[in-house]
């Protein structure tokens, strides 16, 4: 009866967790060299050439126009293990898997995605040739950075499959799916940085000793990249929010 009340437990958006730094979403290697950190400098280059897709995905960019679009490639099994997202959790929708994504090595890492944000800073070839920036996410923390008025800087966004498992990610990390981002800044603290992500509609607030990570799991996943969510998975009886966002996991400090 126990382990009933906590799956049906009602969802807080967002939850703020806690934890010491190396634990689960930190990844200690974001600002070296790939060459330094001592992982494999993953590509995704399995040598299986993209499918070229009709499809393209578009940011807001420098003058927010929404008019900045990069061309998207279909995915090929051929990656491998790079890209062998898992099942969704608990067959949500918010976690299905991609079906297309951008080839950095057919882009201008300097084109910014937004005011203050060039694609380099979200999407780095070294954690995977293909990569995901969902728009709505990059729309928000281009909003946290006007909420704080100074320097905002990623420690990481976009990791693969190969990589986000090399740092320690969990399974299912945001990190994956392209709407999450570890932040820090010179302007403004981590509590800061933690309300301005709440305000703005963050799923998921994670605190860390040196960064704040903030994700938007709970918005609808970018067509662009994930393609149409299907149809929701059959209900169960016990919980009438079973499919909703899953229970998040709390760190001690």
């Amino acid at each position: 009866m126990l382990l009933l009340l906590l799956a049906c437990a009602p969802q807080l958006a967002p939850d703020i967790v806690k934890g010491p730094e190396g634990e689960q979403e930190n990844d200690p290697n974001e600002t070296a060299d790939p060459e330094d950190t001592g992982l494999p400098q993953d590509t995704g280059d399995t040598g299986d050439e993209p499918q070229p897709s009709t499809d393209e995905v578009c940011y807001p960019g420098a003058d927010e126009s929404w008019t900045t679009c990069l061309p998207l490639v279909t995915y090929s099994s051929g990656w491998a293990e790079d890209y062998a997202y898992p099942e969704p959790l608990n067959g949500s929708a918010l976690y299905r898997k991609p079906v297309r994504f951008v080839d950095l090595t057919q882009v201008d890492p300097t084109t910014m995605l937004a005011p203050n944000f060039r694609l380099d800073e979200l999407m780095q070839e070294y954690k995977g040739r293909y990569a995901i920036a969902q728009p709505h996410a990059v729309e928000r923390i281009q909003e946290v950075r006007d909420a704080v008025g100074g320097p905002v800087t990623v420690n990481s966004a976009y990791r693969n499959v190969t990589y986000n498992a090399g740092v320690g990610g969990a399974t299912h990390s945001r990190h994956l799916y392209g709407d999450s981002f570890d932040i820090r800044s010179s302007a403004a603290s981590l509590d800061a940085l933690a309300d301005h992500c709440q305000a703005l509609g963050a799923g998921y607030i994670g605190w860390y000793e040196s960064h704040i990570h903030c994700d938007w799991r709970d918005d609808p996943m970018s067509e662009a990249f994930f393609g149409p969510p299907g149809p929701p998975p059959q209900a169960r009886s016990g919980c009438s929010d079973e499919d909703g966002p899953p229970l998040k996991e709390w760190f001690r400090g």
